[in-house]
């Protein structure tokens, strides 16, 4: 029950391997500091190791050049590490296996991991426990990070509001998981939402019940977001890779059952690639302004919009671009749907066939009746065949009316 406020180990050029402060139960660590100086090499330091400790402000290397190896901040339960950073100096530092808040039901407000230039935060994890709260978490905000297997509140029942997994550009953030858990609420999560980014197998609350509302996977230029999946569940305008020339293969948005995927949109760039890309994949579900690829020279093949029973896929799209592939597309190809509005690839160059009905032919427009509608009274000049009472039953074998002249009007 000692109070160590403003605690510092290692002001200077020095070794602090395995320096600790405030190793206790009950503690008040308030800004401790463990190597606060230039090229200081502070590896498995913690701050705030014992139960039940508030460790606020508490900072693990910030300074320049340091190597924080499996550094921890507050590695107990229901701890407050509020503000906590690991490796908050500047360029080239390495927090590999970084953690904050590793305990049971902590606050780890305003967490973050590695916050400088061209860090290292592999297996880097904010609040990985359950019923957490990691509002504003961060893993690697800096410029050409490397954010491997970065996981921010990776358990059941925890709220991420405004989660970042690798802001920066150039970052490398395979594997990236935000709120992998059941009932957990992902709002405004981001994974990658700089330029040139590498989001492989990426996935934003791939639990059950969750809510990523505003979810947005790989934001930026020239993006790979392969594997790419956003939220099982409430995905509203979730997004995967809305920048230009991306790659989203096999990209998927809310692939469960009753699942609500409003305004969703894959691959909403340039030159883009939505390989397999699927839309609501389940039953029940309702996938309101849906859009596959609404950019231009898109290549959407194998790209479905709402393949199960009973879906209201209103006002959807696949790749309303020009000069467009959308080779084996379907919109609602299951039993009992509504799909008001739909649109399949509605470009030039529309040579390719879509897959638009239970047919799988090409769509028709029908009046009431169920027939195909023509212009009734005088014939047009618009070169059609239909004679003056616009029933389309002239002579069966040569296509002339009952005036025999083939003329019209024009």
């Amino acid at each position: 029950n000692n109070s160590a406020s403003n605690a510092t180990v290692s002001d200077g050029d020095d070794d602090a391997t395995n320096a600790t402060v405030n190793d206790v139960d009950d503690d008040d660590a308030t800004n401790a500091t463990v190597s606060d100086g230039g090229n200081d090499d502070a590896a498995n330091a913690t701050v705030s190791d014992g139960g039940n400790d508030d460790a606020t402000n508490a900072t693990v290397s910030d300074g320049d050049d340091d190597d924080t190896t499996n550094a921890t901040i507050s590695d107990r339960d229901d701890d407050d590490a509020t503000n906590a950073t690991v490796s908050d100096g500047d360029d080239d530092d390495d927090a590999t296996n970084a953690t904050v808040s590793d305990g049971d039901d902590d606050d780890a407000t305003n967490a973050t991991i590695s916050d400088g230039d061209d860090d290292d935060a592999t297996n880097a994890t904010a609040d990985a426990v359950d019923d957490d709260d990691a509002t504003n978490a961060t893993v690697s905000d800096g410029d050409d990070d490397d954010a491997t297997n970065a996981t921010v509140s990776d358990e059941d029942d925890d709220d991420v509001t405004n989660a970042t997994v690798s802001d920066g550009d150039d970052d490398d953030v395979t594997n990236a998981t935000v709120s992998d858990g059941g009932d957990d609420e992902a709002t405004n999560a981001t994974v990658s939402d700089g330029d040139d980014d590498d989001a492989t197998n990426t996935t934003v609350s791939d639990g059950d019940d969750d809510d990523a509302t505003n979810t947005t996977v790989n934001d930026g230029d020239d993006d790979d977001a392969t594997n790419a999946t956003i939220n099982d569940d409430d995905a509203t305008n979730a997004t995967v890779s809305d920048g230009d020339d991306d790659d989203a293969t096999n990209a998927t948005v809310s692939d469960g059952d009753d699942d609500d995927a409003t305004n969703a949109t894959i691959s909403d760039g340039d030159d883009d690639d939505a390989t397999n890309a699927t839309v609501s994949d389940g039953d029940d579900d309702d996938v309101t302004n849906a859009t596959v690829s609404d950019g231009d020279d898109d290549d959407a093949t194998n790209t479905t919009v709402k393949d199960g029973d009973d879906d209201d896929a209103t006002n959807t799209t696949v790749s309303d671009g020009d000069d467009d592939d959308a080779t084996n597309t379907t919109v609602s190809d299951g039993d009992d749907d509504g799909v008001t509005n739909a649109t399949g690839r509605a470009g030039h160059d529309r040579n390719k066939p879509v897959n638009t009905d239970d047919a799988s032919d090409q769509p028709k427009k029908t009046d009431d009746a169920g027939t195909i509608p023509v212009e009734t009274g005088a014939s047009r000049g618009d070169g059609d065949q239909t004679d003056d009472t616009g029933d389309n039953s002239d002579s069966v074998d040569n296509n002339v009316d009952d005036g025999g002249d083939e003329s019209n009007d024009g």
